[in-house]
């Protein structure tokens, strides 16, 4: 189920838009149950979250493509909850235009429905992430902290305007998402393929990891703060938005992978098995482990046991836009070293503000529209995150405070 039911208002205008001439549902009976034959091929496409990157034991054929035994795609094959041959293509470091021109030496994964596309029962695709550069970002983030800058302040432009690049339309109106997702039904012709888009899971809890401060000797999650934590998820958030949506529009099956990490996540607060890598000096960094490759499992099943027929459409639904996000603002007062923080000012979006997270950066956190603190001496970064009834965040930027 989604989290968000939109996508960013003015990108998307698709009402009465030719998608797709076919008629066949989505998910239909059988066919064995329509007397025509079977379906016996899987073709599963994507980037390295699909490859199984982060899982390790690759296979030594795939190369830099790194796909991995122990990968969500090739354990729903071996326990039959997708059987037949697969045909995994899957590859690390994967755009959108990769798919169509191939990447690390190997053909466009498209060719693997060349000729045979008839045939294939399913299609699983999950890509987007490395369009928004996201990796990078996130290194970036990371490895170049700055305690008087967010990762939202210094990356949120770029980001964003990656995004609007991934939703901006086609001449036939279809943004990157849906021309994917309609090349491949054009490839698999009118059979029953089921078309599966595979969305991302969220990194860190939903109110962040450890407490962070900016004083290297004290804990830290991954080296930043949580307000940058929720923003890196309220990316990944807005990413599977679009994917699951577009993906509806022209009749494929989204697959929410967003809440396989739930209580696994980086830092979660009860120790638990980590569904993701977390900084390594190497691709598997801030990729699921082979426990979350396992969870994806899990969660897809379950996902396919409950879908029902859905009509592929002759025409794209057209897509809601994602409401306006709140801006968070800070004001504060000092006498000596008590400081008082006031939110109040924070501008709402669509939805109405209903969490003033702060961050005190002395390792502790506070929720409430105003709030005090004490401080011992030092110098201090504070941070504000606002979060409304749509689930959308805002994010201060850090407030200097200086304590003799």
């Amino acid at each position: 189920m989604l989290r968000k039911a939109s996508i960013p208002a003015g990108t998307i205008a698709l009402s009465g838009v030719l998608v797709s001439s076919f008629a066949s549902p989505a998910f239909a009976d059988s066919p064995a149950d329509q007397g025509t034959e079977q379906l016996t091929r899987w073709v599963a496409m994507g980037d390295s979250f699909q490859s199984g990157v982060g899982a390790g034991e690759y296979d030594e054929e795939s190369g830099d493509c790194q796909r991995s035994p122990l990968s969500h795609v090739r354990l729903l094959n071996s326990d039959g909850t997708i059987p037949g041959e697969l045909d995994f293509v899957a590859c690390s470091g994967a755009r959108i235009d990769d798919l169509y021109a191939g990447r690390h030496g190997e053909a466009p994964q498209l060719d693997a429905l060349d000729g045979d596309g008839a045939n294939v029962s399913h299609v699983s695709v999950g890509i987007g992430g490395n369009d928004l550069d996201f990796a990078d970002n996130l290194r970036d983030c990371i490895v170049y902290g700055w305690p008087w800058a967010s990762c939202e302040s210094r990356f949120d432009e770029n980001v964003d305007a990656a995004f609007q690049e991934l939703l901006d339309q086609d001449a036939n109106g279809l943004n990157s998402f849906q021309r994917l997702y309609t090349d491949i039904r054009t490839a698999t012709g009118e059979g029953d393929t089921q078309l599966l888009a595979v969305t991302y899971p969220k990194f860190f809890p939903v109110d962040g990891g450890s407490d962070w401060t900016s004083i290297p000797t004290q804990s830290r999650c991954q080296g930043i703060r949580v307000s940058d934590q929720l923003w890196i998820n309220n990316w990944v958030n807005r990413l599977n938005t679009a994917v699951s949506e577009s993906a509806e529009s022209v009749g494929a099956v989204p697959l929410d992978l967003y809440q396989a990490s739930d209580g696994h996540e980086l830092c979660n607060s009860d120790g638990n098995d980590p569904y993701l890598n977390g900084i390594q000096l190497n691709s598997d960094a801030f990729h699921p482990t082979e426990f979350g490759y396992a969870r994806n499992a899990e969660a897809i099943s379950a996902q396919l046991a409950s879908v029902t027929p859905q009509p592929v459409p002759l025409r794209a639904a057209p897509v809601a836009a994602l409401p306006e996000p709140p801006t968070a603002a800070v004001d504060h007062t000092q006498d000596g070293a008590q400081v008082t923080f006031d939110g109040s000012g924070s501008v709402p979006g669509d939805g109405d503000i209903v969490s003033y997270l702060w961050e005190f950066d002395d390792g502790q956190l506070v929720e409430g529209a105003e709030v005090e603190h004490t401080y011992e001496p030092g110098t201090y970064y504070v941070t504000l995150t606002v979060i409304d009834s749509f689930e959308e965040m805002g994010f201060s930027e850090p407030v200097k405070v200086v304590v003799e």
